[in-house]
C-alpha cells in the first residue's frame, strides 16, 4: 500500500487492518552470476531479451501432466523451502490459470505418482494412448509423472510487483460464500468497535525479486490443450522461456506466495 492510499481521508472508513509477509531466503545452490546471459523470452505481448540465469541443478522434483500440458521443476533453497516453476505448454497458461482442477493438479505433492524407471519405457505407446483417451472422460484420472533428476535449468531474471484491486478480492470471497463481512445488516465486528461495521473492500499487494542469489518477496493485504510429453531419464532441460507460474513453497510445502508472468 503507498502512503498516498494508506493516508486517503475516506471519511467512511473506520478502520483499516494491513497484514503483511516478508520472505528472503537463498538458493540451496547459487546460480552463477557470470554465467548469466542474455536470451528471448516469448511473452504474451511479444518476445524481449531478458537475462537468463543457467544452472544443472541435482536431485531435484520433476514432475509432468500429459492432462493439462505442463511440467513442473522444484527448485530448493537453502532453508528447505523451494520454488516450484510450472511451464504449461505455449499458449496454454490462462486455460490453467483459470481451470482450478488443473491449477490444483499443477502446485499438489500428493497427486504424483512416481514411475520406476524399468515402467517408463512401457508408457511410450498404447498405454499413454488409452490413459490419454480415458483422460478425456476424466481429465483427474491421468497421473502426473514424477521423479527426480538432474536439471539443466534456464530461469529469467525477474521482479515484480502487483496489485489487486480492492471490489476483485470482495467479488472473490462472496462468490466462495464468505458474505456476512460485507454486508453492514449482518456484519458482526462488536469485538472491535460499536456501531454498523462491515468490510467494503480489500487490497493486496505483491512484490517477488527472483536473482541469482535466491527469492525475495512481500505481500501485504489490507482490508478496508495440448499436452506435454514427460522427459525421462537421469537429466532433463528446463528452460523457463514462456509464459509461466511459480510458487514459493515453505518447509511444510505450504504454498507462501503463488503467482504467473506472462510477460518480461
Amino acid at each position: 500500500m503507498t502512503a498516498k492510499q494508506a493516508n486517503a481521508p475516506v471519511s467512511s472508513i473506520l478502520l483499516s487492518i494491513i497484514s503483511t509477509v516478508f520472505a528472503d531466503i537463498r538458493w540451496k545452490t547459487p546460480f552463477e552470476l557470470n554465467d548469466t546471459e542474455p536470451a528471448v523470452f516469448h511473452g504474451d505481448q511479444g518476445d524481449t531479451t531478458v537475462p537468463f540465469m543457467p544452472q544443472r541443478c541435482e536431485d531435484v522434483s520433476y514432475l509432468c501432466d500429459e492432462t493439462f500440458g505442463w511440467e513442473r521443476v522444484d527448485i530448493p533453497f537453502d532453508d528447505g523451502s523451494e520454488l516450484r516453476i510450472v511451464l504449461p505448454a505455449p499458449g496454454t497458461l490462462e486455460t490453467l490459470v483459470y481451470d482450478l482442477i488443473a491449477l490444483r493438479r499443477a502446485f499438489s505433492t500428493e497427486l504424483a505418482v512416481t514411475i520406476p524407471q524399468a515402467d517408463k519405457q512401457e508408457l511410450t505407446g498404447m498405454d499413454r494412448l488409452k490413459a490419454k483417451l480415458a483422460a478425456r472422460k476424466n481429465p483427474a484420472s491421468m497421473p502426473i509423472y514424477a521423479n527426480t533428476v538432474t536439471a539443466k535449468v534456464a530461469l529469467p531474471r525477474f521482479e515484480i510487483d502487483s496489485t489487486i484491486n480492492g471490489r476483485t478480492l470482495v467479488s472473490i470471497l462472496r462468490s466462495s460464500g464468505i458474505t456476512d463481512a460485507f454486508d453492514p445488516t449482518h456484519a458482526d465486528f462488536t469485538g472491535i468497535c460499536e456501531g454498523a461495521l462491515a468490510i467494503s473492500r480489500i487490497m493486496q499487494g505483491t512484490h517477488i525479486e527472483v536473482n541469482e542469489h535466491g527469492a525475495r518477496a512481500a505481500v501485504y493485504t489490507g482490508t478496508s490443450v495440448p499436452g506435454a510429453v514427460p522427459q525421462w531419464g537421469p537429466e532433463i532441460t528446463f528452460t523457463v522461456d514462456r509464459p509461466f507460474m511459480y510458487a514459493l513453497m515453505t518447509r511444510d510445502r505450504l504454498p507462501l506466495f503463488v503467482g504467473a508472468v506472462r510477460n518480461l
